[in-house]
């Protein structure tokens, strides 16, 4: 029966993904995304399709459809409560799991992981971190591309929630060069750890201001080839599309932790601003779907 039901709410889910795709071909050239962006913003297609599928929202889509993007949210994630866990917990995230490699997730971070390890010799011992690792998907896909290709990774989940680190551990027992450990980033114990690599996904969104500049500050100076920063472009065709492709998603979590992810997110020249005050060089690109791929590159490490 679980198994049925996984293949029918995949199967719906990539349905919903179609219109994803096709507006994911606006971007291709990256010179014409803001362009795109514009032009689409100002199309109400996007919003017609959610109101036609749900007829009887029509207040609430009128709205979301006026949702301001302009700031940073300061409203919270359920997953912001530590405390969380059990079967609404492991279900997010494996449903999570399913939404970031369908939408391309894994891939910006894995291709941002391959600019740093490149020219590196294959027996070479290098460490990666993934922080706010939840489920530990994206290490395991790691763990198979270094597995693939000879690297000699040595990979570690962080999350302070321990039920996820517990779960991502019953995941993973298989991957013999993958481990996890419940601990706080701001706590003395995440100070000592060291590590070659940094890899966050979705997960810098969750800090503002002076907290989030002392956080990456403390990776680059750490780390000592530097950092892969997935993240979302908050903008509301993006929210637009959240709502549209989780309409088949039952579980409350993703979806009310979805949108708010969208609005925490970055405009680029946020990220960029925030890159002048840190010493790494940096490359910034964005990436289908509404991701941010930000390279930082500790100030010693050489590609």
């Amino acid at each position: 029966m679980e198994r049925s039901y996984q293949k029918a709410w995949n199967k719906a889910f990539k349905n919903r993904l179609k219109v994803g795709h096709v507006v994911a071909n606006l971007f291709n050239n990256t010179t014409l995304t803001e362009v795109s962006l514009l032009a689409l913003e100002k199309n109400t297609f996007f919003g017609a399709i959610y109101y036609q599928t749900n007829p009887r929202k029509t207040n609430d889509y009128k709205m979301n459809f006026l949702v301001n993007t302009t700031y940073r949210t300061e409203a919270e994630e359920i997953m912001d409560d530590f405390s969380i866990a059990g079967p609404i917990l492991n279900d997010a995230l494996d449903k999570l799991a399913i939404i970031n490699k369908l939408l391309g997730g894994n891939s910006v971070t894995l291709n941002g992981l391959k600019v740093l390890v490149k020219n590196q010799p294959k027996n070479k011992p290098i460490t990666i971190i993934d922080l706010g690792c939840g489920g530990g998907d994206i290490l395991r896909a790691i763990a198979q591309y270094g597995k693939k290709e000879g690297y000699n990774f040595q990979l570690i989940g962080v999350d302070a929630n321990k039920n996820a680190t517990d779960y991502a551990a019953t995941l993973s027992t298989n991957y013999e060069n993958i481990s996890f450990v419940h601990v706080d980033v701001f706590s003395e114990e995440f100070k000592a750890m060291r590590y070659d690599i940094v890899i966050t996904t979705l997960f810098l969104h969750h800090f503002k201001g002076a907290v989030l500049l002392q956080l990456v500050k403390h990776l680059v100076k750490t780390a000592n080839m530097g950092i892969v920063v997935n993240d979302l472009h908050r903008h509301r065709l993006a929210y637009y599309l959240f709502k549209l492709i989780t309409i088949p998603v039952k579980n409350k979590m993703i979806i009310e932790d979805g949108l708010t992810s969208v609005l925490r997110g970055f405009k680029r020249k946020e990220l960029v601003d925030l890159s002048k005050q840190l010493n790494s060089n940096h490359q910034l690109n964005w990436k289908w779907a509404f991701r941010y791929q930000w390279i930082l590159k500790s100030s010693e490490f050489k590609v």
